[in-house]
């Protein structure tokens, strides 16, 4: 085991996962050669379908990959770090029918990253098209050292403005609804308070044993690992650098940063529509019930949804299966997940005005701001305004996660 400048014990795998990115993957891999840290290595897969190279459509895909491959070979010469490349995109390596996805493909670099041995492993998730700060891995090193009992961090994240107004506005309100989502969450005291980026965080090599490693999910994948993990341990979300994933189109995966520019330029917005605190308020309720749940039936706020979801009395259920209320209130939580918080607060805020909800949480999170920066609630806010909102909820939900972390 090797450890950084500062002393900190570290053994970093970073893992990346890559399709049709010969413009980006050399950016990426520049990028961790200006880590602080210095004993780290960067694994990435770089994958495709094998059926593609039958698919007309696909071909260009296809001599994308097999460049980038060979690119990467040479580029790994002169790195500064070792670099380990699993090539699932050659004739005859490409994935099988009913594989593949990003979530294959960053499960087959964290398996292999978990292979090369040692001990104390930390694995960080990257994508491709992502930049870090310099003290990124070390940053994360040092929590995970303070925090020893922690399994997964959800790092911050930050993606740099394009030039284009369309795609940057589209950027800016997906931010919003993501840290706000965060925020309400934190305040509620959930333990599923975290952002899922893929490119954004990072996992102990004890914990993605423990959870069975990453979901092999052609989407989601992110979130489902930082799920699992969220039923373990505590979840970290603060750190003093972060990872500044790409503001770009992407037709590959049905949720994340590409699809919501691609819904938000097209004015498809309802998707990640910024949902109305008021319901979160509700999520505290219910989560306030289950101390009286433990011992007897009551109403709670989310009722209508468990039925729904459910189709029985999940908390009698549960109740019947426990020795305390220390056991009643984790099981309810296992059960109550970060997926089922989502459905239920997307149910709770269809048909909400989605700028009344944006100024909701502006006033509940920074009282005052909204009229500071001119802005009504009422009018479709400005570029510029939304640009500023952006800054100071990023400052507001960086002091949060710090404080999170400490409780």
């Amino acid at each position: 085991m090797k450890s950084s400048a500062d002393g900190v014990k570290t053994n970093i795998r970073v893992c990346i996962p890559a399709l049709d990115e010969l413009e980006w993957l050399p950016r990426t891999l520049g990028s961790f050669a200006q880590q602080t840290c210095d004993s780290f290595c960067v694994v990435v897969c770089i994958n495709q379908p094998e059926s593609w190279r039958s698919d007309p459509g696909k071909r260009e895909i296809c001599a994308n990959n097999d460049k980038t491959l060979k690119l990467a070979a040479r580029m790994a010469r002169d790195l500064p770090y070792p670099l380990h490349l699993v090539d699932r995109c050659s004739p005859g390596r490409g994935w099988k029918p009913r594989q593949g996805g990003a979530g294959a493909a960053r499960r087959e670099a964290m398996d292999f990253a978990m292979k090369l041995g040692g001990e104390d492993i930390l694995l960080v998730s990257a994508d491709a098209d992502s930049l870090y700060d310099p003290d990124y891995l070390k940053d994360i090193a040092e929590r995970f050292s303070r925090f020893p009992h922690v399994e997964a961090i959800a790092a911050p994240y930050y993606h740099a403005a394009t030039g284009d107004d369309a795609i940057d506005r589209a950027m800016l309100e997906y931010e919003l609804f993501m840290r706000f989502y965060l925020l309400n969450l934190i305040g509620t005291g959930s333990p599923y308070a975290f952002t899922a980026i893929g490119s954004a965080l990072a996992v102990t090599g004890k914990g993605y044993r423990a959870i069975g490693g990453m979901p092999p999910k052609p989407v989601g994948e992110d979130f489902y690992l930082l799920q699992k993990s969220a039923k373990r341990s505590k979840m970290l979300l603060g750190l003093d650098s972060r990872a500044y994933p790409a503001a770009r189109y992407s037709h590959r995966v049905a949720y994340g940063t590409g699809p919501a520019l691609r819904d938000g330029t097209s004015g498809n917005t309802l998707r990640y529509a910024i949902i109305h605190p008021r319901h979160f308020e509700k999520l505290h309720q219910l989560y306030q019930c289950f101390q009286e749940l433990y011992r007897k039936n009551i109403p709670t706020p989310a009722d209508a949804f468990t039925g729904e979801i459910f189709g029985e009395n999940i908390w009698e259920k549960l109740r019947q299966n426990v020795a305390g209320l220390a056991t009643f209130t984790k099981a309810c939580h296992q059960k109550f997940d970060g997926l089922r918080i989502w459905q239920w607060m997307r149910r709770e805020a269809a048909g909400d005005n989605p700028r009344k909800a944006l100024y909701a949480n502006l006033e509940l999170h920074l009282p005052g701001f909204a009229a500071a920066i001119g802005w009504d609630g009422a009018s479709q806010p400005a570029l510029q305004q939304l640009v500023q909102m952006r800054e100071a909820v990023v400052k507001t939900e960086n002091e949060r996660r710090f404080a999170h972390d400490a409780t």
